[in-house]
C-alpha cells in the first residue's frame, strides 16, 4: 500500500509561546495527535520588534509558498493591527489556494463598522477569499452575517479548548478569600474596573486580590499606588506553568469585567478547577456562564453589581460548593482533545 504525503498546512498568526489567547490555540493545534497526520507550518506575525517581524513573515511567507506549496492557509485574526498584519495574505493569495478563516476577536465587528468604505470592502474580499470561517463562539456567527454578509453555512463555530490536566486541582487554601483577574491589561478587558472593584471592597477583611496578565505593567502598578491598595492586592503580571497553577488553586473566585470577550480560555481554566465566575453580558461570557450554575453574570459596567455577587459567594459555601462540581463537569466540554477533533473535521471536509 502507498503511503501518501502528509497534508500542509500554513498557520498564519502569534507564533507559538508569544502572550495571549491565540498564541495558546496555534501552540494546541502543533502539538496535538493531528501533527501525525497533517504537516504543519507555523508563520509568525507578530512580536516585540513589530515591523521587523511583519516584515520577516511576508519574506518566510514568500519562501514557504514557493518551496513549501501549503494544500491549506489558517488564518488566525484578531481585529486592528491583527488585521492589516494579514491583509498581504489576503491580497496575494491565490483564489485556487483553500484558505481558513479562524476570527477569535469579539471586538472585529467594532474595528470593521470604524472603517472607511474601501477599507471594509477588503475586509469583505478576505472574508469572501475564504472557503470556510471558523468562529469561537455562537454570538459571532449572527454579527459576521449582520456586519459582512457572511452566510451562515460557511460559518463554523469551534470553541476552543484547554489541556485540563495541565492542572493539579490542588487546592491551596491560604486563609483568605482571593480572587483573581487574568486578562490583558486594557480598559476593554475591564482592567480598570477590576480595580474600582478592589477599592470599592477595600475594607473588608479577609479578601484579596490577584492580578495576573499582560500590559502596562507600571501603568497598573502606579494606579494601585495612587489608590493604596497594595495592601490588599497581589500583582503578578504575566504568569504560566507552574506560577499559573500555584495561583489557580489558591484562587476562589475569577473576575471577568471584559467588555469585548470572544471566547476566554482562561474562563475554561478556572472551569476546570471547579472556579466560579462572575462577568459581564458581553461576547461569549453569558454563552459560557450560566447565573447560579458556573457563577454570575451581570449588566455591563455595573461594578456593584458584582461586588453583591461576590458577598454573596464568599457568604455561601454550599453555593460555591455546587459551582465547584458543575464548573469541573463543564470544563471537560472544553478540553483540548474536543477542539483538536472539531478542528480536524474542518480540515478533513477541505480536501
Amino acid at each position: 500500500m502507498l503511503m501518501t504525503d502528509p497534508k500542509k498546512i500554513l498557520i498564519i498568526g502569534p507564533g507559538i509561546g508569544q502572550k495571549g489567547g491565540i498564541s495558546s490555540v496555534v501552540e494546541s493545534i502543533y502539538n496535538s495527535n493531528i501533527n501525525l497526520k497533517y504537516k504543519f507550518i507555523i508563520l509568525n506575525t507578530y512580536g516585540k520588534k513589530r515591523i521587523f517581524t511583519f516584515l520577516k513573515s511576508i519574506f518566510k511567507f514568500i519562501k514557504i509558498m514557493h518551496k513549501e506549496n501549503p494544500n491549506l492557509i489558517h488564518i488566525n485574526l484578531s481585529s486592528y493591527g491583527s488585521f492589516y498584519r494579514k491583509l498581504f495574505f489576503f491580497i496575494f493569495l491565490s483564489k485556487k489556494q483553500k484558505l481558513i478563516i479562524h476570527l477569535h476577536s469579539g471586538k472585529f465587528f467594532d474595528f470593521y463598522d470604524s472603517q472607511i468604505s474601501f477599507m471594509k470592502r477588503l475586509i469583505k474580499y478576505s472574508f469572501n477569499k475564504a472557503d470556510k470561517v471558523i468562529v469561537v463562539a455562537d454570538f459571532l456567527i449572527d454579527e459576521l452575517y449582520a456586519h459582512i454578509g457572511i452566510k451562515k453555512d460557511k460559518i463554523i463555530r469551534v470553541y476552543n479548548g484547554i489541556d485540563i490536566t495541565n492542572f493539579s486541582n490542588n487546592k491551596n487554601y491560604d486563609g483568605c478569600f482571593n480572587i483573581l483577574y487574568m486578562a490583558k491589561f486594557c480598559k476593554e478587558r475591564g482592567i480598570y474596573d477590576f480595580i474600582d472593584i478592589i477599592e470599592l471592597m477595600k475594607d473588608i477583611k479577609g479578601i484579596k486580590f490577584i492580578i495576573a496578565g499582560y500590559g502596562d505593567n507600571d501603568k497598573i502598578k502606579n494606579i494601585l499606588k495612587k489608590k493604596n491598595l497594595f495592601h490588599i492586592t497581589n500583582f503578578l503580571g504575566w504568569i504560566s506553568g507552574e506560577v499559573k497553577d500555584r495561583v489557580l488553586n489558591s484562587t476562589q473566585l475569577l473576575i471577568a469585567p471584559s467588555y469585548y470577550e470572544s471566547f476566554g480560555i482562561y474562563l475554561i481554566e478556572a472551569f476546570s478547577l471547579g472556579i466560579p465566575v462572575i462577568g459581564y453580558d458581553k461576547g461569549s461570557i453569558p454563552e459560557l456562564v450560566s447565573n447560579g450554575e458556573n457563577g454570575y453574570v451581570v449588566e455591563a459596567g455595573n461594578k456593584k453589581a458584582i461586588v453583591d455577587n461576590i458577598l454573596k459567594l464568599k457568604a455561601d459555601k454550599y453555593m460555591r460548593d455546587r459551582i465547584y462540581s458543575n464548573n469541573i463537569k463543564k470544563s471537560k466540554k472544553f478540553s483540548s482533545d474536543n477542539f483538536i477533533k472539531c478542528l480536524d473535521e474542518v480540515y478533513c471536509d477541505m480536501f
